[in-house]
């Protein structure tokens, strides 16, 4: 599994009753538009698409790191939540 922020994993959790990497990649409907991007971009590298990939063989497949990293960044998840994460995020710290 993944590290999700404290606040972004107790929200899907709220909401979904799920945290696994399978549901944030592929079901999560709060990031559908980035699953998107994602996958676009996953399948431009590969080839393959959404239905064709389990997640650990995505992780795996380090043509799909570029791909992955710009969703985390887009949906935050995994970020530090709190002053110290908004100042590092701003650039202090």
């Amino acid at each position: 599994m993944i590290a999700l922020g404290r606040r972004a994993a107790n929200t899907l959790l709220k909401t979904t009753g799920e945290r696994t990497r399978e549901h944030l990649f592929k079901h999560c409907r709060k990031w559908k538009r980035q699953q998107k991007v994602l996958w676009a971009e996953v399948r431009k590298e590969t080839g393959k698409g959404k239905d064709c990939h389990a997640i650990r063989d995505l992780f795996a497949d380090e043509r799909c790191t570029g791909a992955i990293l710009g969703f985390l960044r887009t949906t935050e998840v995994g970020s530090r939540v709190g002053p110290r994460a908004k100042a590092t995020v701003a650039g202090v710290g």
